[in-house]
């Protein structure tokens, strides 16, 4: 089944992360739509059982696969980024599939970017999206070619754009291990006896947002009139990897988490919290669920699935 043009139909590709499954079932319970998802054949996600929406397998970054099944849909969003390829092939592919969609009945583009690769070391906190994007590592300088890709879109295009950048997202994956981060590895370790490794002494200082509100900032960018929009998502609350771990186990319950520190050379980020401002201005977006609530609640949930 591919989407019809009798309701809104969006595409949403990359669509069965843990994100894209949070906007696809949060667009299905708002009403009339269609989706259609593209995921790797080799996905860990779920396919959605729902009449509404529809799913192609697709290898890698197959970007003319990828454009000619998008090609009745109103609306793409972008979740894929393919970390093991190398350097400048998501770009590379992401400049492809918009110059392929050209032409077609797709009117707007919304692509997740990064609330903290792309910024760098911030020059003041909280982040604003005029800052200038000085990333440090190649996951930021690939997210930065891609932003660039829909920046450099003509103004006499009829694409309308749509670039979210999410703060550190946590939400139930991190309880299955589909996620990454120190939320999801600090919650695997509780539940399973294991050590943690802690890089920079747990210095670093970051944002955290629950993956329900990042879904719900999508659907925002999906909705807007406004032409081309940038919009941080995050908490506007910083804290360090220390105290992540220390609300986690004191949530968990349990005592005596193992944990070992790692030396990492190298440049990094220390410091990353976001300014929601334009977002909140400019949308009906508001954070439901703030960091350490949604901490409890994983934490609670993980005493479960140990069986404590």
């Amino acid at each position: 089944m591919k989407p019809t043009n009798t309701s809104s139909s969006i595409a949403l590709i990359g669509g069965l992360s843990p994100l894209g499954e949070a906007t696809a079932r949060m667009l299905l319970a708002a009403g009339d739509v269609d989706i259609l998802i593209t995921h790797r054949p080799d996905s860990s996600g779920v396919p959605l059982d729902d009449a509404r929406v529809s799913h192609i397998a697709i290898d890698g970054l197959d970007v003319h696969a990828m454009a000619d099944s998008v090609k009745d849909c109103d609306t793409v969003v972008w979740f894929i980024h393919d970390r093991s390829a190398a350097q400048g092939v998501n770009t590379a592919a992401f400049r492809d599939f918009v110059h392929g969609i050209k032409g077609s009945a797709v009117r707007k583009i919304v692509f997740i970017s990064s609330g903290g690769a792309v910024y760098g070391e911030p020059l003041l906190l909280p982040v604003e999206e005029t800052q200038i994007r000085n990333p440090l590592d190649d996951y930021g300088m690939e997210k930065k070619g891609m932003e660039d890709v829909l920046f450099d879109l003509d103004d006499a295009s009829s694409i309308q754009t749509a670039i979210i950048r999410p703060a550190n997202i946590y939400g139930d994956e991190s309880l299955t291990g589909r996620s990454k981060g120190v939320v999801s590895s600090c919650l695997q370790c509780l539940m399973n006896g294991d050590v943690l490794s802690v890089f920079h002494n747990g210095e670093t200082v970051r944002d955290y947002v629950h993956v329900d509100d990042v879904a719900a900032a999508t659907i925002e960018a999906i909705r807007t009139e406004l032409p081309h929009v940038v919009w941080n998502v995050g908490s506007e609350l910083g804290y360090s990897t220390t105290e992540v771990i220390n609300a986690l186990e004191s949530f968990y319950g349990g005592s005596g988490l193992r944990t070992k520190y790692i030396p990492v050379s190298g440049e990094f980020i220390r410091n990353s919290v976001l300014s929601t401002e334009s977002l909140r201005s400019q949308s009906s977006w508001r954070m439901t669920k703030e960091p350490m609530d949604g901490f409890r609640e994983l934490a609670q949930k993980a005493r479960k699935l140990a069986g404590i």
